[in-house]
């Protein structure tokens, strides 16, 4: 897939520094930006790793194309050049980047959010509070939800399965918060949100409401 294949290369494009220097060499001289960067390298230790890769190459992609096309007019040898060639995304394979790009987007931005610190030299930030958690969760199975609807109509059955399988997963830690009340009454303490929020939120789901009222009660709230 194009993900396994971006991160081939950015593997090939770190590994030297001759390489790097001129893919920083062509941004500046090729492309004339006036900033330069190097694509950020995806890992299973990092959160968010794969998007930041992603989100790189997408800002870089002309200095990409470039960057193999010199590599590979540069090579001695044919097979040298077919193995630099092997890098080379196609735009079917851009699009669906852009796509993943989109899909992991809001996954980025809940994660950063929950690590913040609740507060700091201006008071109250709104980060990494207990009360963000069920609306965290609440935004990210809707914008699921919606993407394999999209995905679906578009026809691209194999994006639509990888969104249904992340939409389950995230859905069983969601109904972990159901046996820890702290979570609801946070929310429902917070000024910003109380059960109105709820009552906007869930407003199809009346069982969920009646759950989350017995669970206040029984909170003393």
């Amino acid at each position: 897939g194009p993900v396994e294949k971006l991160h081939a290369f950015t593997v090939f494009l770190r590994a030297s520094v001759a390489r790097r220097n001129l893919f920083i060499s062509i941004q500046s001289d090729h492309l004339h930006q006036p900033t330069t960067s190097m694509i950020r390298l995806a890992n299973s230790t990092r959160w968010n790793s794969s998007y930041d890769m992603i989100r790189d190459s997408l800002k870089l992609r002309d200095a990409i194309d470039i960057f193999i096309g010199v590599l590979a007019a540069q090579a001695r040898e044919p097979r040298e050049r077919e193995k630099i060639l092997r890098h080379q995304l196609m735009a079917t394979e851009w699009d669906e980047l852009s796509t993943i790009s989109n899909l992991l987007a809001p996954l980025k931005e809940v994660s950063s959010m929950m690590e913040g610190n609740i507060t700091g030299p201006g008071g109250y930030h709104g980060n990494g509070a207990l009360s963000d958690v069920l609306p965290g969760f609440d935004l990210l199975l809707n914008h699921l939800e919606r993407s394999k609807e999209i995905l679906m109509g578009e026809g691209d059955t194999h994006l639509a399965t990888c969104v249904n399988l992340a939409w389950e997963k995230l859905d069983a830690y969601y109904k972990l918060t159901d046996s820890l009340r702290v979570y609801l009454v946070a929310a429902a303490l917070d000024p910003r949100l109380k059960m109105g929020y709820f009552e906007h939120a869930w407003g199809d789901r009346p069982e969920w409401l009646r759950t989350a009222h017995q669970h206040l009660e029984r909170s003393n709230l």
